[in-house]
């Protein structure tokens, strides 16, 4: 009787022992899980406000914690790494002292003799308040960040495509019409998405033209714009249909499935502003709104993008590089990097710049990549095994390329 009772006791100091050292297991990983979530929050926030200050978006940020800063060493040097080791020194050196209840004490001496006047507990008193508002503020943080990208990101419509009709394509062994004869005979070809340059003629109205230093109608000066009027009543070559913006989408409204990439030329911001606003404002005045979601709005630097969204906010956008690329892999970087940060759909160089070198860079950010202006089916056909998503063509149809 004496044994079964001692087994019995035995059997229950153990499972007491068992149960105390559970909630101290307990016990310490809530306050390791709770000690790494206050350290996160810290970092969190000062990252932010770092990148605020060095203008480095928070996608851009993550998709190079993701791949070792391989794009970004400068920044993963310089700034993260030391960062991130002073925060973390920080966190562990507050949760001590935190725990360990810092105490003040507030003596007076007078004459030799030392009075004791308080005794302070600053931290037990606000430890709470330590502990949470750094999590708290980094919670709401993430929440607007997050709540910024989803509701701000633009869903584009358009899924790409192998072949661009540059300027309307050819016609008859003439390119650079943009005419409506052009536009048709190559969509009869295969062609739905068709380049098309715009110019603004003399009473502020866009047509679709390739500048007015080249002439193709009849009674036109170089570099003198004409009427409205005077363009559309004129026959292009003495044999093709001139097309206005208003035109064009009327075409556009008649033909569904045509995607129309634009080529306004002007870079420079109250051009760019002109140019857009007689665009949204000529679709919207004949009813034909719809067609603006089917516009891929060629860019050409960064400053136009923000200037081009605060218009309207287009869908689809290619970044093309013409006017000031030459080659530079790091320039080149950046800009693939600009279309990744900013959700565009294409970046757009001249053919002879494509090598797998750069393909490598605008493969890791996913960024489709076109070129302009090819010509040739051999060299198309090259560039396509390379990995290029698209040329802007005049000759070369969809028919002429293997899958």
């Amino acid at each position: 009787m004496r044994a079964a009772v001692l087994t019995l006791k035995r059997k229950l100091w153990i499972e007491k022992i068992s149960e105390e050292l559970q909630a101290v297991i307990k016990k310490i990983f809530l306050h390791l899980m709770w000690a790494v979530i206050w350290i996160l929050s810290i970092w969190y926030i000062v990252i932010m406000v770092i990148n605020c200050q060095q203008q480095l978006p928070w996608k851009l940020f993550l998709y190079d914690l993701f791949s070792d800063f391989r794009d970004n060493r400068i920044y993963l040097t310089k700034i993260f790494l030391p960062v991130t080791v002073f925060i973390t020194v920080f966190g562990i050196l507050s949760i001590f002292f935190l725990e360990n209840c810092i105490v003040m004490y507030l003596e007076v001496r007078i004459r030799g003799c030392c009075f004791h006047m308080a005794k302070i507990r600053p931290v037990r008193k606000h430890k709470r308040m330590f502990m949470v508002v750094p999590v708290v503020g980094a919670a709401g943080l993430l929440a607007v960040t997050m709540g910024a990208q989803i509701f701000g990101k633009h869903e584009s419509t358009w899924d790409g495509a192998r072949t661009i009709a540059h300027a309307g394509g050819i016609i008859d062994g003439y390119d650079y019409t943009n005419c409506l004869e052009a536009i048709l005979t190559n969509y009869n070809n295969g062609h739905r998405v068709f380049e098309i340059d715009f110019a603004v003629t003399s009473d502020n109205k866009l047509v679709c033209k390739h500048g007015w230093k080249t002439v193709l109608q009849e009674g036109g000066t170089p570099d003198t714009p004409m009427d409205e009027q005077t363009f559309m009543s004129t026959p292009i070559l003495g044999q093709y249909t001139p097309l206005s913006f208003e035109t064009l989408c009327q075409l556009m409204n008649e033909y569904p499935d045509i995607w129309v990439v634009t080529d306004t030329k002007n870079s420079k911001t109250e051009a760019v502003q002109q140019d857009f606003e007689m665009i949204v404002n000529t679709a919207r005045e004949c009813g034909m709104e719809s067609v603006l979601d089917r516009l891929i709005v060629q860019i050409y630097n960064e400053e136009m993008y923000d200037t081009v969204y605060n218009i309207y906010p287009f869908r689809s956008w290619i970044y093309t590089l013409y006017k000031f690329w030459g080659g530079a892999r790091e320039t080149f970087r950046d800009c693939v990097r600009f279309c990744y940060e900013h959700d565009i759909d294409g970046i757009t160089t001249w053919n002879y710049y494509v090598t797998p070198e750069l393909m490598q860079i605008a493969r890791a950010y996913d960024i489709p990549w076109y070129a302009h202006t090819e010509n040739d089916v051999e060299n198309a056909e090259n560039l396509f095994r390379q990995g290029l998503a698209g040329i802007y063509t005049d000759s070369i149809t969809p028919d002429m390329l293997t899958e």
